[in-house]
């Protein structure tokens, strides 16, 4: 338990009582907040906020119970599910009052706080009667320590660590009639029975389509061959999708779950560190048309991700190596301590060791899950996540989706936009080095000289972030620290030039 436990809940709600008992079962300090805040002013609330926030912010194994009006401000409520793991106690109205005058002002109350108890590692219901069960789900929250993706009520939990798949599987399906397993071959090949065993103790319905690996199969054809396999067998409105596999099968799966009945639930089991680090979390599914690439799909949230590490021992070393180049761009953006992790262990990483494994990909979650918490349909924020893949996409555009991998072209993108944000002065060129230097050191391409970006030029036009005769290009200044300018494609073009 790295991060504190916040137990939270509406007046009358055994919020103490919960938290009382995790905490002496693990023998961790406790920090009641729970005082009621409908008889107080703004200021005393104001001051009440700030304690719990300090109290979160001081980190380590404590438990803290605390109204769950505290966290109505929608910026307090994304920095404490990012700094603790969150549990809402979400009890009965009959139990909290039921229909006397009280109980009216607690469902007043429980109302205005509807929000809070989406945003969270875990909405548990119950009451007085049950805080022994309580405990022990909360305890169970603490103890995954998932990282909290807030977008209202779709908001899911990303778990990550490793022999997941087996453990979890049983609890994505849920109470689902039906279960529709997309993968690919080699997935299938290497780890299918992963997942194939525990749903075969369903006793339901479980189809199974397998595609063909390879962004080649990121198509709309493939996302046919999911609805037929879900009309064959029967895939109603309650049933969900599971994805099983790369990037690629997560945001075809995705998609065929956004558009089947108008959208059914679906879950991601990401295995490869690219899925893991990028397409796991944002609720981005979608296919490639081939000209643009992502340029056809849907925002539709997963219900819940789970990032089983032990599933990357099997990934090619290309692949694997590729996807650092997203855990880069990820620290440059959000994270420079994920930055400095990834330069002083990466040969731990080269090596598979599943502690800093899972080290990287929670970092990386965390950095993804705050700023699509902030923006989920990347209406300005969220462009950030875009550093080098604007002339990345355009590279692995121009290659037919096969001379480059993501990984290799993000990497080439980044360079370019690192070097082109040393031409416009925002890139100091010591950050370059750095950058180039660690990129080399994974084995990815750095070398723009070799890459025909006059033609990739003209594959930006296409680009999802195009708008009229600019489009929105993230530079970096430091680690850490972003900004977006608009570029002409003149602009870009003759910058791009600039770098051959």
């Amino acid at each position: 338990m790295k991060r504190p436990l916040l137990v939270v809940g509406a007046p009358g709600s055994p919020v103490l009582h919960v938290a009382r008992r995790v905490a002496d079962a693990a023998r961790a300090e406790l920090l009641d907040l729970t005082a009621a805040l409908e008889q107080v002013g703004p200021a005393e609330v104001e001051a009440r906020r700030a304690e719990l926030e300090r109290a979160v912010a001081g980190g380590g194994p404590r438990v803290v119970a605390a109204p769950a009006g505290l966290l109505r401000r929608r910026t307090t409520r994304l920095g404490l599910v990012d700094q603790a793991v969150v549990v809402a106690l979400d009890g009965p109205l009959a139990q909290l009052g039921g229909t006397t005058p009280e109980g009216a002002a607690l469902a007043e109350a429980r109302e205005a706080d509807a929000a809070v108890y989406h945003e969270v590692h875990a909405r548990l219901e119950g009451g007085l009667g049950e805080v022994a069960a309580l405990a022990g789900a909360a305890a169970g929250a603490w103890e995954r320590d998932a990282v909290a993706v807030a977008a209202g009520a779709r908001s899911y939990a990303v778990e990550i660590g490793a022999e997941l798949v087996p453990r979890r599987a049983l609890e994505l399906v849920g109470e689902a009639p039906v279960v529709c397993v997309v993968t690919d071959s080699t997935v299938d090949g290497l780890h299918g029975p992963l997942l194939s065993e525990p749903l075969a103790r369903l006793g339901r319905p479980v189809a199974r389509h397998v595609m063909a690996p390879g962004e080649r199969s990121k198509v709309l054809g493939s996302v046919e061959q999911i609805w037929r396999c879900a009309a064959a067998a029967g895939l109603d409105r309650g049933s969900v999708v599971l994805g099983f596999g790369g990037g690629v099968v997560t945001d075809t799966a995705g998609f065929a779950a956004a558009t089947w009945m108008r959208g059914v639930r679906w879950a991601a089991l990401p295995t490869t560190l690219l899925a893991m680090v990028d397409a796991s979390v944002g609720g981005k599914t979608g296919v490639d048309l081939p000209d643009a690439k992502n340029a056809v799909g849907a925002f539709w949230q997963p219900s819940a991700v789970v990032c089983d590490i032990a599933t990357l021992r099997t990934e090619a070393r290309r692949g694997f190596a590729s996807a650092l180049a997203e855990v880069i761009k990820t620290g440059l953006i959000g994270d420079p301590a994920l930055l400095e992790l990834v330069e002083r262990e990466l040969d731990g990483i080269m090596a598979r060791d599943a502690a800093i494994l899972t080290e990287v990909v929670r970092r990386s979650v965390r950095v993804k899950a705050r700023i699509v918490g902030l923006d989920e349909r990347e209406s300005g924020l969220r462009a950030v996540l875009n550093l080098g893949h604007t002339v990345g996409h355009a590279l692995e555009t121009l290659g037919g989706y096969a001379a480059l991998t993501h990984g290799e072209a993000v990497s080439l993108g980044l360079v370019a936009a690192l070097r082109i944000g040393e031409r416009r002065a925002v890139t100091p060129t010591d950050l370059t080095r750095r950058v180039v230097r660690l990129l080399a050191r994974a084995g990815l391409p750095t070398d723009l000289a070799r890459q025909d970006l006059g033609a990739a030029a003209g594959f930006v036009g296409h680009d999802k972030k195009r708008a009229g005769d600019g489009i929105r290009f993230v530079l970096a200044s430091a680690p850490g620290s972003v900004c977006v300018e608009r570029l002409t494609l003149t602009e870009l073009r003759e910058h791009l030039g600039a770098l051959q």
